[in-house]
């Protein structure tokens, strides 16, 4: 694989792997995006050199999931909602954040449940988001923490809300907002998800499971038809 594996993880919802991106224009870069099939390179054919490396660094993670899963590996373009547009039998979903991307991918179940992965970086100077992100009920549960611990909290929530948006977008096909969903993590890394829809979908079921990694919060996020 062109880029350095960052991690190889089997998460709670699935096979996660995550690549170190190089700098844009490089050799590494180059010779990523050079890995990928043709019709993969022809979507970004028009991109930036750095939209280029991320897409090639999401594309390569999931390729590298799908293979340690020993699920179908061709090409994976997109839908028209952006997301990966995936062979049949296969949920999965990818991320990336400054030099990382990450893929989750599983086999789709009888159930119905459908993945969503987010990687978000914890250093770094950060404008406050937290009454964007945050519910009242959230709110309340972060307000006492030190100032580290609540950024890190507030993070956290972010990325997870993100993850379960991806997961949940097969379904609802729509922006869905971090007011509408609301979530309580447990001390033993349980997280107990509440879907509020604007538009009244639902119901489903949504599960949340998370992981520092060195200097960042990796998430995961599985939803189905309730």
């Amino acid at each position: 694989m062109p880029f350095r594996v960052a991690f190889r993880l089997e998460l709670p919802f699935g096979r996660c792997v995550g690549l170190k991106l190089p700098a844009a224009e490089s050799v590494e870069a180059a010779a990523a995006i050079s890995k990928l099939h043709p019709a993969e390179r022809q979507l970004v054919d028009n991109a930036g050199p750095w939209r280029q490396v991320t897409w090639a660094g999401g594309r390569l993670a999931l390729h590298g999931a799908l293979a340690d899963l020993g699920l179908d590996d061709g090409p994976v373009l997109r839908t028209d909602r952006g997301a990966p547009a995936l062979p049949p039998g296969v949920s999965a979903s990818i991320s990336h954040k400054d030099r990382i991307a990450v893929a989750l991918a599983a086999p789709s179940d009888p159930g119905g449940w459908r993945v969503g992965v987010d990687v978000e970086s914890v250093v770094g100077k950060r404008t406050s988001i937290e009454r964007r992100v945050l519910t009242d009920f959230e709110l309340a549960r972060v307000d006492h923490l030190p100032a580290d611990q609540r950024t890190r909290a507030v993070l956290t929530h972010f990325s997870a809300k993100e993850a379960v948006y991806k997961a949940l977008d097969p379904f609802v096909a729509r922006y869905v907002s971090f007011q509408e969903i609301e979530l309580a993590f447990g001390a033993d890394e349980r997280v107990a998800v509440t879907l509020r829809l604007a538009q009244g979908e639902g119901p489903f079921d949504a599960e949340v499971a998370w992981r520092p990694w060195d200097d960042v919060v990796l998430t995961c996020a599985r939803v189905r038809r309730g």
